[in-house]
């Protein structure tokens, strides 16, 4: 069994946001998301994406559960300091 951490919690909020709300809504959080990302080598393309704010929402939407699962996948777990890639509730 997988134990989920803070991170994978704030990812799954953001992605909840995002659903209700859309992506115009939380460019600061994808934009920290993207950067992440980029920080880790991971999915680089798709981190790209995500921070595009020409894009499409439904490319973007896609291009954060691709970046969400890669850095699931590689198990960053840097610190999000002051910054939480999620808005509080």
């Amino acid at each position: 069994m997988t134990e989920t951490t803070p991170f994978d919690q704030q990812l799954a909020r953001l992605g909840e946001a995002i659903a209700t709300d859309g992506v115009a809504r939380y460019e600061a959080e994808l934009a920290a998301l993207a950067a992440r990302a980029r920080r880790a080598h991971v999915a680089r393309a798709a981190a790209d994406v995500l921070a595009d704010r020409t894009a499409p929402a439904v490319v973007r939407e896609r291009a954060f559960a691709v970046v969400s699962r890669f850095l699931t996948l590689a198990g960053t777990f840097e610190p999000t300091g002051d910054v939480a890639i999620v808005p509080a509730a």
